[in-house]
């Protein structure tokens, strides 16, 4: 399932929603202050119509600007506010994916408070269920923490949050100059958390620089990551989304638009899709030693 947004307005104007099977919109939320213009949502039938549509959304939360909120008491009241709005007002409802917490690992150095994130983000994991049975949430890991000279990520301070989540999910954002990096950076990481057994989401994906290297560099990602093997190789492994983010090298008319398009017809398989149930793995999570 291929995705697109930063949100939802955005991404139903861009060029490759409509010239692909994008049936993923993706918004962003990125602090208290967000909640009274996404409250607009509740007063049209955006949500339901997407919904009717055969869309699914992704409600990426992003708090490196508010770590003290993302602990509080607050977030949590908010938290089933954002869900209540994503859900829509019927008639038609879908799947909602709910990345909490993307890129966690900046928001603080502090074991103490990564150990007070865990405890928020299962917390609110219960919310969300409770809230609506179509939402599904997730963990938000960075990927720079990966790579292929570094492949395992010591994982261990995570445990609880793994175990109470429906999918896990990843950020792959790179400088257009980093571009090999950057797919080392994902094989290693859906590799690693693919041994949760769990469905694994690249939940946005950027190359940023100018725009001619963004392109370019775009355009040897799609060749060496859009194709047969390297996506089997990543399917198998778990991965079933994958958001982009909405960027103008996705989008502008060119070869790898062109490609993309291409790819994502070629790729999509709807956005009807089946999560495992949320079970311990057969075996044990490769874990880094250090």
């Amino acid at each position: 399932m291929f995705g697109i947004g930063d949100e939802v307005s955005g991404a139903q104007t861009a060029p490759i929603y409509s010239a692909a099977p994008v049936n993923m919109v993706t918004s962003w939320y990125n602090g208290p202050s967000d909640l009274s213009w996404m409250s607009g949502f509740n007063h049209t039938s955006q949500m339901s119509d997407l919904y009717g549509q055969g869309k699914a959304q992704e409600l990426v939360v992003w708090l490196y600007n508010e770590p003290q909120y993302a602990i509080s008491a607050q977030f949590q009241t908010d938290i089933k506010t954002l869900v209540q709005t994503f859900e829509g007002n019927g008639p038609h409802y879908g799947p909602l994916y709910v990345v909490l917490f993307t890129e966690f690992e900046t928001y603080s150095s502090d074991p103490a408070y990564t150990a007070q994130l865990m405890t928020a983000y299962t917390s609110a994991v219960k919310v969300i269920h409770g809230t609506y049975s179509q939402a599904k949430v997730s963990l938000g890991f960075g990927g720079y923490d990966w790579g292929a000279t570094y492949p395992v990520r010591n994982l261990a301070p995570y445990q609880s949050a793994i175990a109470a989540s429906d999918f896990l999910s990843v950020q792959a954002m790179a400088d257009c100059t980093d571009e090999a990096q950057l797919e080392g950076q994902i094989r290693a990481s859906v590799a690693q958390l693919g041994t949760y057994h769990k469905s694994i989401m690249i939940s946005h994906f950027k190359v940023w620089g100018a725009a001619s290297c963004a392109t370019a560099a775009f355009s040897t990602f799609e060749a060496d990551m859009f194709n047969d093997q390297s996506l089997a190789t990543l399917t198998n492994e778990g991965l079933f989304a994958w958001g982009f983010m909405n960027d103008d090298y996705i989008n502008d008319p060119g070869p790898s638009f062109t490609t993309a398009v291409a790819d994502i017809r070629r790729y999509s398989s709807g956005s009807n899709v089946s999560l495992p149930s949320s079970q311990a793995p057969s075996t044990s999570p490769i874990q880094a030693t250090g």
